[in-house]
């Protein structure tokens, strides 16, 4: 009998939650916006580079239709217009970046090896990419947003940022996270807040939050891991997509988007 009526009140509630759920959304949202006012996005993208596919980059860089160093440019520039708005960058390597960026537009000019070779070996040449703070890169802040290790530096690249490199990528930036990336905030006493792009009054969640906000509004490549739904939660936060790779395999021509 008493397991009965615990059903049945534990069916009446959910009922109830159903139906009154879309009402105490709505007046949420109300409140949300009496308090925190209207909407707040980014800067809209003005230059046309940064609305293109990893795939669509790497083969103009390849065929010197651009070159690299105006893409990292365009990168470079719109990580500083935004950084002051999400917080989402905690080191970068812009100069160093540059500087990779020219290396390799001097070894295309150079001739040495034919696109076909380059597309199979190198096939993200000159393309930016950018990790989680807790995935070493080599020279860049790895903190895990722990403040014991504020100063800690990466003393090598991770396997992932080994092989971006490997395959011809320029690392850019490493993102935010939270301390030992446990909590929905990537929020820490080292870095600070991180705000969402799609509206920077709200929360971002996750760990992998700040590289999916890189890779929303900047970067074109990340590297993160989905320990605790970090990537699906920040994602749904962010208003991102992306293609899974590892166990599940991106196919061959796939866009990163």
């Amino acid at each position: 009998m008493a397991v009965t009526v615990a059903r049945i009140c534990a069916d009446f509630i959910r009922l109830l939650v159903t139906l009154t759920r879309p009402l105490s959304d709505y007046v949420l949202a109300i409140l949300y916006r009496l308090f925190m006012g209207e909407t707040k996005k980014l800067p809209p993208i003005d230059n046309k580079i940064l609305l293109l596919s990893a795939t669509e980059l790497a083969e103009k860089i390849r065929k010197r239709q651009l070159s690299c160093e105006e893409i990292m440019k365009a990168y470079v520039e719109r990580a500083k217009q935004i950084h002051p708005y999400i917080n989402a960058a905690v080191d970068e390597r812009y100069e160093d970046a540059l500087k990779d960026a020219r290396n390799v537009d001097k070894f295309l000019a150079s001739g040495v090896k034919s696109e076909e070779d380059i597309a199979r070996d190198t096939p993200l040449l000159g393309i930016p990419f950018t990790c989680k703070e807790a995935i070493g890169v080599k020279g860049m802040r790895q903190s895990c947003g722990l403040v014991r290790y504020k100063d800690h530096l990466a003393e090598e690249d991770s396997d992932t940022p080994a092989l971006y490199r490997k395959a011809g990528g320029i690392p850019v930036t490493v993102t935010d996270v939270p301390e030992l990336c446990m909590w929905w905030e990537s929020s820490s006493h080292v870095n600070g807040l991180t705000k969402s792009p799609f509206d920077i009054t709200r929360t971002v969640g996750g760990s992998s939050v700040s590289s999916l906000n890189i890779v929303r509004y900047l970067q074109i490549i990340l590297n993160a891991e989905a320990t605790h739904y970090s990537l699906a939660i920040s994602r749904t936060h962010c208003q991102s997509r992306w293609r899974r790779t590892g166990f599940y395999h991106a196919r061959l021509g796939d866009r990163l988007r």
